[in-house]
């Protein structure tokens, strides 16, 4: 039977005080509160900075081995590519994130790509490259760009054995709509909120 995991896109919110972490919790031990209630997390900080190996070890502490991680792949993996070469950058990327991946806490390694990374020839080749450099880490990707949004991208991430990450979001130009795709034995839906009227401020929730 598959096992669901909920939870949310970091953990360590200034508003989460009083309404979700109690009033008097430091928050050095946000973690660990989360850990109880939800099975995964999504790090985020992951994609301005790569993570110190110390940081990771201290997070699998905190959360007693009781979540999973999902990392964003660091932003020069997906935001600042210049031709289909893998980074110089990705075993640095790889190494930090051991920790997770050595004790089977890594749900998975997040790959989210800008409306600027067309479906090119040269973006297929770094796609697929990028996801068999990762290997055997767990891959999921996240397209913002309709153009990937094919049967023939779907049978690629298969024999990847990529995940294809579905979003809920609101109905706007240049948003994708809904889809229920798996192409990996992860099903991952990301929940990004339906509140058009602020989706482009920074502000939507």
């Amino acid at each position: 039977m598959a096992k669901i995991f909920v939870g949310t896109s970091g953990f360590s919110y200034d508003d989460w005080k009083d309404n979700f972490y109690p009033t008097h919790l430091p928050n050095s031990d946000y973690l660990s509160f989360y850990s109880q209630e939800f099975n995964v997390v999504e790090l985020n900080f992951s994609y301005y900075r790569i993570p110190e190996l110390s940081q990771c070890r201290r997070m699998l502490e905190k959360s007693g081995h009781r979540v999973e991680f999902v990392i964003k792949a660091f932003k020069g993996l997906t935001h600042e590519i210049t031709n289909q070469s893998i980074p110089e950058v990705l075993p640095q990327f790889k190494e930090s994130i051991t920790p997770f991946s050595q004790t089977n806490t890594l749900g998975a390694v997040l790959l989210q790509f800008p409306q600027r990374f067309h479906y090119t020839p040269t973006s297929r080749v770094y796609l697929q490259s990028l996801i068999k450099a990762l290997s055997p880490m767990p891959v999921c990707v996240e397209f913002r760009q309709r153009e990937w949004l094919k049967d023939s991208v779907y049978t690629t991430l298969k024999e990847l054995n990529a995940g294809f990450v579905c979003v809920d979001e609101p109905p706007l130009r240049g948003l994708l709509p809904p889809l229920v795709v798996a192409t990996s034995d992860i099903g991952y839906i990301r929940f990004h909120g339906r509140n058009r009227s602020k989706w482009y401020t920074g502000d939507a929730k």
